[in-house]
């Protein structure tokens, strides 16, 4: 991949495009330009971005002698999804995706790391083009705007002293994280359970220290919920956390259901299979159970092992009910959790199961590339064996997850072909478009 190649040319495209429209409108004064909407996928995608441009003469009015107030999101700008894409850059383009997805997912991320550098670099350059333009502001500026929101781009982007005036707010959070670290642990507590939602991830780094203040937090209708799902992946399954939660699972609150989630990723599981009995606390129950199987797991502390064993004994009780609210929990669609390498055996075992929820669970998490080629040599078999299964969705979604590992899956192509004749149209045009 030739990083400066890339650079130059679409430096030099984004410079030409931003130019253009001064042209065409010489007596607006520009006081940004910005590269936004790339979308990058994982193993997938990593698009070009577009650029965007905005004046003072497309803001709001405002009144007289009050400053104007700069409007920094480029979807809302007036020029906002100026391409570019000469022809050059989409060689470019064509040959990042290549490099990007031939390796590795390891591979993969550090080829988004210098994808990004690179754009930072042309957002450099693009200011040091036009910072000293007649069309332009003196307090002019040019960053990459990420779709994650990472602040740190912009702040790489931008001189320091332009960073500080431009983006306040994130300055000003900055400085306050700063002063947080000085701060005892009971102190952050203070502070951070005034506001769960936003401070969820510091919350759970205090791991045990947040317990109690949590637990006295179930009991508030407006974020109970918050603290249930906070203790439940903290993962400290003591009695006190498990009796709190308890308690919450059978009121009539919010909190309930996120209190059985938490019991589910707690281990808890005998006392939510007895709760399936329960008319009134039936489907919380049955989330609980089907929770560790979610994305939902993928959050927790310390790593939850598969295991499809309680879920399979809600299927045995032959509950109508239970059963539907399972195959709710554990619609393909839904998001599943990632598994480990201690999980395949588990999951290949879930590919025998009489049971179509847990098949179809079972064929999705083994689409896992990162689980490395040593695993590779046993799912993919496994997978290939799915093909075969008599409910047609488990086919389509054995698919998916065979070409999911990508170079590895190339010796199984001859398998995939054969459903190009499957009796199923959902099955022979999913094969027609893993093939393609």
């Amino acid at each position: 991949m030739d990083w400066k190649r890339l650079e130059d040319a679409f430096t030099a495209a984004a410079q030409l495009a931003i130019e253009k429209i001064m042209r065409k409108h010489p007596a607006h004064r520009f006081y940004g330009v910005a590269l936004h909407e790339s979308y990058r996928e994982l193993d997938g995608q990593i698009t070009m971005p577009y650029v965007a441009t905005n004046s003072i003469e497309c803001l709001p009015a405002v009144e007289k002698g009050v400053d104007l107030p700069y409007d920094y999101n480029p979807a809302d700008w007036r020029w906002r999804m100026i391409p570019v894409d000469t022809k050059e850059i989409k060689h470019l383009h064509a040959t990042l995706e290549e490099e990007a997805n031939r390796s590795t997912q390891d591979h993969w991320r550090r080829t988004e790391k210098r994808f990004l550098a690179t754009m930072v670099r042309v957002a450099k350059r693009l200011y040091a083009a036009f910072k000293d333009h007649p069309q332009t502001t003196s307090d002019f500026i040019v960053y990459f705007d990420d779709e994650d929101g990472d602040i740190d781009l912009i702040r790489a982007s931008v001189p320091k002293r332009l960073f500080v005036k431009h983006f306040k707010v994130a300055e000003a959070a900055a400085s306050r994280e700063r002063g947080l670290a000085a701060l005892s642990v009971s102190q952050l507590l203070a502070v951070y359970m005034k506001d769960l939602w936003k401070n969820e991830n510091k919350i759970l780094k205090l791991g045990e220290a947040a317990v109690d203040p949590l637990i006295a937090e179930l009991k508030h209708n407006d974020h109970g919920w918050n603290a249930a799902s906070l203790l439940g992946r903290i993962g400290i399954a003591d009695g006190k956390v498990v009796r709190a939660l308890r308690r919450e699972v059978h009121k009539s609150s919010k909190a309930a259901k996120w209190s059985a989630n938490a019991l589910g990723l707690l281990g808890d599981g005998e006392y939510l299979l007895k709760l399936t009995d329960d008319d009134a606390r039936r489907e919380n129950a049955i989330s609980g159970i089907a929770t560790p199987l979610q994305g939902w797991a993928d959050e927790a502390a310390t790593h939850i092992p598969l295991d499809y064993r309680l879920l399979e004994r809600v299927f045995e009780k032959q509950c109508q009910e239970c059963n539907r609210f399972a195959k709710k929990q554990l619609m393909p669609g839904v998001s599943f959790c990632q598994i480990k390498s201690a999980d395949v055996d588990e999951a290949i075992r879930g590919l025998q199961s009489p049971h179509v929820v847990i098949r179809q669970h079972a064929v999705c998490v083994l689409g896992e590339r990162s689980l490395g080629k040593a695993a590779a040599k046993r799912i993919l078999p496994a997978l290939v064996g799915s093909l075969s299964d008599p409910h047609p969705n488990v086919r389509r979604l054995a698919l998916l997850s065979i070409s999911d590992w990508k170079a590895a899956a190339k010796p199984y192509r001859g398998e995939l072909r054969k459903l190009l004749k499957d009796s199923a149209a959902q099955v022979r045009s999913t094969a027609k478009y893993v093939l393609s």
